[in-house]
């Protein structure tokens, strides 16, 4: 009797340790891998048919280890900087990443504008966005002006080149329309190199480099004349120091403002 019991503990054992290795089929009796899952019906599939990975409501507040690298989970809603969808564990690196969503996603900033931002960027803690009105921010989700780069520190910017034609800064104003030009109005602005600071009250443009057209602009001739600006202490108005016009001839301000003939 005691041999009998022996005997069957041991093909139980041998049962066991063999389904731990062999394939498991649900909804099919020949499965195809480790797992396989099948509908009941694929081409009239039930809105049962799937599997349901894990789903919570935000990340947990400690990291998982390297037991779960690659653990899968679905977060229901968005969670600082992740977004909604499906995350996996990926401990070389120590964080969460995003499976299967696009790099850039829909949002909204504050002021209700509709955007796309990089989905990677924001995650390190940086907006990179394009508003539906065709803004683009560096660093803030909400610009101002059509290009914008915001950041508490270095922002410095480059042009790199290795070539004879160097790098430039282009400004081209024209009149008529971008699908038809034609001549600006009589000493129209061209392009400026404008600068702002904060008064202690609010954000005040206080001066800059301005290109204008010295009279009117004919078939051959663009005259031009060139500014530059200063705000002087106790206002926020900015003057014209100096002022270089087409025929050569220099003006320098210091306290009225004075234009070169």
């Amino acid at each position: 009797m005691k041999k009998s019991t022996y005997v069957l503990q041991l093909i139980c054992c041998l049962i066991f340790a063999t389904s731990i290795h062999a394939q498991v089929g649900i909804g099919t009796t020949a499965p195809g891998s480790m797992l396989d899952v099948q509908a009941n019906d694929p081409a009239n599939p039930s809105n049962k048919d799937g599997i349901l990975i894990p789903r919570i409501n935000a990340l947990p507040d400690v990291n998982p280890g390297s037991a779960q690298n690659g653990m899968m989970v679905f977060l229901t809603t968005n969670d600082g900087t992740y977004s909604k969808g499906f995350h996996y564990w990926d401990d070389p690196a120590k964080k969460w990443i995003s499976i299967g969503a696009e790099e850039w996603k829909d949002g909204q900033n504050a002021s209700g504008d509709d955007y796309i931002y990089a989905a990677q960027a924001r995650l390190s803690g940086t907006d990179i966005v394009v508003t539906d009105d065709g803004r683009i921010g560096f660093g803030t989700d909400d610009p101002i002006e059509r290009f914008e780069f915001k950041g508490p520190g270095d922002n410095d910017m480059q042009i790199t080149s290795a070539n004879a034609n160097p790098p430039n800064y282009i400004l081209y104003n024209t009149g008529g329309t971008l699908d038809t030009p034609g001549p600006l109005a009589a000493n129209g602005e061209i392009g400026s190199f404008i600068v702002k600071t904060h008064d202690g009250t609010k954000v005040v443009e206080t001066g800059g480099f301005r290109f204008y057209m010295d009279g009117v602009a004919t078939a051959g001739s663009a005259p031009t004349r060139f500014v530059i600006n200063t705000t002087p202490e106790g206002t926020v108005s900015q003057v014209e120091r100096i002022v270089v016009r087409s025929n050569g001839n220099v003006g320098l301000e210091h306290s009225h403002p004075h234009h070169p003939t």
